[in-house]
């Protein structure tokens, strides 16, 4: 697909997570891994244009899993995203208190529990329902890397909720193992 793969490169800009992820795998694989690195689009935005130049998410997954197929060994798959963004400085009213937090991670919990499940398409469902409420990022990286590792089961490691004194912002993330 060629040039499709790389049309918007602008959508790059902004986005730093290989620069973060990179230098741990060459630590923990030296400097030689072959790494591909990926920006998937939001499953729950529509493309303002489409001309055709751009490949889509099912087509890319399915021509990465036809070369990693091809290529066999083993694979690692390093997916990055965000959970919930809430708190003023994401435009809304009050700042984060504890039963803010709770709230958050009831629903995050609830989220990573379709995750869990292993059923991307659920997933994605399940955010276009709610209208993702607390601005997770990356959903369809999440929902890629699930549909790629195809695994017997996800594990969630860790989940934590960082935030500012003031109670302007808080981030959650969570550790997920993906496991043949």
């Amino acid at each position: 697909h060629g040039r499709a793969l790389i049309v918007d490169q602008l959508d790059h800009m902004g986005e730093h997570s290989i620069e973060l992820h990179l230098p741990w795998i060459q630590y923990c694989f030296g400097n030689d891994i072959p790494v591909v690195a990926a920006l998937i689009p939001s499953p729950l935005a529509d493309m303002l244009e489409d001309d055709g130049s751009r490949t889509d998410t099912p087509t890319f997954i399915a021509s990465l899993r036809e070369i990693l197929d091809d290529v066999g060994g083993t694979t690692i798959f390093v997916a990055s995203s965000d959970l919930s963004h809430v708190g003023p400085q994401f435009g809304e009213p009050r700042p984060v208190d504890n039963q803010r937090r709770n709230d958050v991670e009831r629903h995050d919990r609830e989220m990573l529990v379709k995750y869990i499940a292993r059923d991307a398409e659920a997933f994605v469902d399940a955010f276009k329902w709610n209208r993702n409420p607390t601005r997770w990022c990356s959903i369809g990286n999440m929902a890629a890397a699930l549909q790629l590792a195809d695994p017997g089961a996800v594990e969630l490691i860790e989940y934590q909720q960082a935030s500012d004194d003031a109670g302007n912002v808080m981030v959650s993330s969570a550790a997920m193992v993906l496991m043949r």
